[in-house]
């Protein structure tokens, strides 16, 4: 049964959870686990929100850090303080914070709103309710306590985790919280975010994953908005990529809308990349702010899934091995300044 005042927490809130947040503060009671800066900036300015979402300050959200004694309040006996507990980390750290919030798991529905592919099998063996999700939205935080949603090409797409035919181990029955996944979407559509159902989840994180696989490395390698990507010279880059990514889901017979890579690539030249042209994707992002990236979980998942597979990945195992050659640059370059 959901609360009149539906409670949700989000965990790893930066520019996505925060976002998501300042929209759900309208109609629920929020909580959200951020980094410290931005707890200190939200708690004393309130949330600064921009772009397509609306403009607005808020000061109806709840911020709270892993140290902090009022968070530690929160956890109830029972463990069901919250209606929907919602994960929007970065993927490198999903399974740190199952491990650090496992105890807020039991008898909560866990909601993944995360980049990459494996977040939710990470999940499970921490909680057995699981929405996965696939959000198409750009967001930024520009600085702290401020947060920018700059474009979106779908709806939010949830699903019950995976493809709604999950087998319960202790009674050999599908998870029963159809309803819940029903009020959860409402309750994102109220708040005005466009949200719809999935029947097929699993396929859908794929198929969402595809534009990331294709166009995030090469911004972040090149230093370039998404649009630029579309020059000839990096085209045949994309089509390995893409080709290799729909042999290794053929192999795991994950299915998607369209026929084949061809199709697919149609679409993501005419239709896809331009709907994103002048944005920067959060791989971009990281590297410029020398953060570690989502590679593991992007075009790392394809190569992994491959050797399972025994399918060859050149294409990605080359774009991996090149993030990480980035990343490590970067470490490189902080511990001698430390020096």
């Amino acid at each position: 049964m959901i609360s009149k005042e539906p409670k949700i927490m989000i965990l790893g809130a930066g520019a996505v959870g925060l976002s998501i947040a300042g929209m759900l503060s309208k109609n629920c009671y929020v909580s959200a686990v951020c980094r410290k800066r931005h707890a200190d900036a939200i708690s004393q300015k309130g949330l600064y929100k921009s772009g397509i979402w609306g403009e607005e300050i808020i000061h109806d959200i709840r911020c709270y850090t892993k140290s902090d004694e009022l968070f530690e309040e929160l956890i109830p006996s029972d463990n069901k303080k919250f209606d929907f507990i919602i994960i929007t980390s970065k993927s490198s750290d999903t399974e740190k914070i199952c491990e650090e919030y496992q105890n807020l798991f039991k008898n909560n529905i866990i909601v993944s709103i995360q980049n990459g592919i494996g977040n939710e099998e990470i999940i499970e063996k921490y909680a057995e309710n699981i929405i996965g999700a696939t959000i198409t939205t750009n967001f930024s935080s520009p600085k702290d306590g401020f947060v920018k949603v700059m474009s979106e090409s779908e709806p939010l797409k949830l699903g019950i985790y995976p493809c709604e035919f999950r087998k319960n181990s202790h009674n050999n029955s599908i998870p029963d919280y159809n309803s819940e996944l029903e009020q959860l979407i409402e309750i994102f559509k109220k708040s005005g975010i466009n949200a719809k159902r999935s029947k097929n989840i699993r396929s859908a994180i794929w198929e969402k994953s595809l534009l990331n696989i294709a166009v995030n490395p090469l911004t972040a390698l090149l230093s370039i908005p998404v649009g630029d990507v579309l020059d000839e010279n990096l085209k045949s880059l994309i089509t390995g990529l893409i080709k290799e990514t729909f042999l290794v889901m053929s192999a795991k017979k994950i299915t998607t809308k369209w026929a084949g890579p061809e199709d697919y690539l149609n679409y993501l030249f005419d239709i896809l990349i331009p709907s994103f042209s002048n944005a920067y994707t959060s791989m971009y992002q990281d590297i410029q702010l020398n953060r570690k990236t989502e590679i593991d979980f992007i075009n790392g998942a394809v190569v992994r899934f491959g050797k399972e597979q025994k399918i060859e990945t050149p294409f990605n195992s080359c774009i991996c091995s090149l993030i990480k050659y980035q990343e490590n640059k970067v470490s490189l370059s902080q511990c001698t300044q430390d020096q």
